[in-house]
């Protein structure tokens, strides 16, 4: 995918919520076992690296009572891109296209 549509993407996710906006406090990778993208709905091919967390709800970062947890699954550059447009940092640096 042509990188700005997958920020365009991102953006449209991260607005409609179905991103989070919040870190993730633990991430680890590793080899794909044909996860698909939570950024852009494309496999992650088993020759790729995948990155993977847990996400926290908003309400429950607010404190409240009935936490949400949430699995996240992305490709290495949907990660980096996710985690560029969550914080609002302007203008990002070019990746070159994994996938």
């Amino acid at each position: 995918m042509e990188q700005e549509s997958l920020r365009l993407l991102i953006r449209g996710k991260l607005a409609y919520g179905l991103l989070p906006h919040n870190s993730i406090h633990r991430i680890w990778g590793g080899p794909s076992h044909g996860e698909t993208c939570d950024a852009c709905d494309l496999l992650v091919e088993k020759r790729e690296f995948v990155m993977e967390g847990i996400s926290l709800s908003d309400a429950s970062l607010a404190g409240r009572p009935h936490e949400r947890r949430r699995p996240l699954q992305l490709h290495v550059e949907c990660f980096w891109l996710w985690d560029f447009e969550r914080r609002g940092d302007q203008p990002g640096p070019a990746l070159p296209s994994g996938h």
